[in-house]
């Protein structure tokens, strides 16, 4: 499970997580994946492995629930910290 968001609120609310396979997980953490705002995935463009590559622009599969869907504040952050 991947933190969205390292400090926002209960660590493990739902909204700040990303369910992720351990290989993604640590793409996510070192800022190489991130969601845009419609939820799609992107993988940095330095990553060039077909494994990951295809995963760039397909759509996150999201809880039914729009209450359980990740935090997009907290998305938007973590897109701002791979740029910053």
């Amino acid at each position: 499970m991947a933190r969205i968001a390292p400090h926002a609120g209960p660590p493990d609310a739902v909204t700040n997580c990303l369910l992720l396979r351990a290989d993604l997980r640590n793409l996510f953490d070192r800022h190489l994946l991130w969601l845009d705002d419609d939820f799609t995935v992107r993988v940095a463009t330095s990553i060039t492995d077909a494994t990951y590559r295809h995963w760039d622009g397909r759509l996150l599969h999201l809880p039914l629930d729009p209450a359980d869907w990740p935090d997009p504040e907290s998305l938007r952050r973590h897109r701002a910290a791979r740029c910053g």
